[in-house]
């Protein structure tokens, strides 16, 4: 049920959010679009901002899904480009109002998720020390957050499948040589 709250309310605020920006609505206008009562919200979110984020997180997890060796996170990776294509219309309504602090921190994480899941399918991650794969890591995150970013407020016009396939294209190389390089320096420590 909490779910289904949950997505209501999100619900509520998209149709709201084509009639008005995002500054201009309240809680109130929220529930009442709704038909649940105020304390209804507050039991699910902390404010407008925290729907947002909990609507992202949402999304982000379904696109994302199973991650489960090298070859999927690119998957991943596109899939999470189309999953914002979908919703472009309610990103481009929330985005310039949103602190990007704290969508970047939540593409941060979720790219560093992906990142260390395809680090660990290389048997050399075992020789790596924690602080050699969260290098590496942030290194990647920092490349695909950054031109995700980047694709997002040049108006989301670049085909996703054309950015992805670049990005493959220099981790296809660089991420195995990375891993690899580290973790023969770690044996020649």
């Amino acid at each position: 049920m909490s779910q289904l709250t949950k997505h209501a309310l999100v619900d509520s605020f998209k149709k709201l959010l084509k009639k008005k920006p995002l500054k201009k609505i309240t809680v109130s206008d929220i529930t009442s679009e709704c038909g649940i009562n105020r304390m209804t919200f507050y039991y699910h979110f902390k404010d407008i901002y925290d729907l947002v984020e909990w609507e992202f997180s949402d999304k982000f997890r379904a696109a994302l899904g199973e991650i489960g060796n090298y070859d999927t996170w690119q998957r991943a990776y596109l899939q999470v480009y189309l999953m914002v294509l979908d919703e472009k219309d309610f990103i481009q309504r929330i985005f310039p109002s949103m602190e990007l602090s704290n969508i970047e921190k939540f593409l941060f994480k979720s790219a560093r998720e992906l990142i260390v899941r395809a680090i660990d399918t290389f048997p050399e991650s075992l020789q790596l020390s924690k602080e050699d794969k969260l290098f590496i890591s942030e290194f990647y995150q920092y490349a695909m957050v950054g031109t995700f970013l980047n694709w997002i407020s040049g108006g989301m016009t670049e085909d996703p499948v054309q950015i992805v396939d670049r990005f493959s294209l220099m981790a296809q190389g660089t991420l195995p040589r990375s891993i690899k390089q580290f973790a023969n320096k770690k044996t020649e420590e």
